[in-house]
């Protein structure tokens, strides 16, 4: 069980035209611009491009929760586990999304 404890992994969703939605894993806003995640989750599941014990359990477990959602649901809103968002077709930086706390 990997409990390394790291930055908060940048999390961006994605909308594409082969596979819907997507959410990428990356371990910085830099890593993000450049298009450097390593893991991500669609419908067809959860793809990592690195080694499984660098990648925090927590964050493991949210893809997997992710692509059940996404496997399972038609037009599933999945933007709750997104932690920035980039424009569409932009050079645009990622930004940070800030959402209002529920009480």
């Amino acid at each position: 069980m990997n409990t390394e404890t790291t930055d908060e992994a940048v999390v961006v969703l994605y909308y594409t035209i082969m596979d819907g939605p997507v959410l990428r894993w990356y371990r910085s806003e830099a890593a993000a611009e450049n298009g450097n995640e390593y893991m991500s989750a669609s419908r067809n599941g959860v793809y990592v491009n690195g080694f499984l014990d660098r990648i925090p359990d927590a964050e493991i477990l949210k893809a997997r929760e992710a692509a059940a959602e996404l496997a399972r649901t038609p037009r599933p809103d999945v933007s709750r586990f997104a932690t920035h968002e980039k424009p569409f077709l932009t050079r645009s930086k990622v930004e940070r999304i800030v959402r209002e706390a529920t009480s």
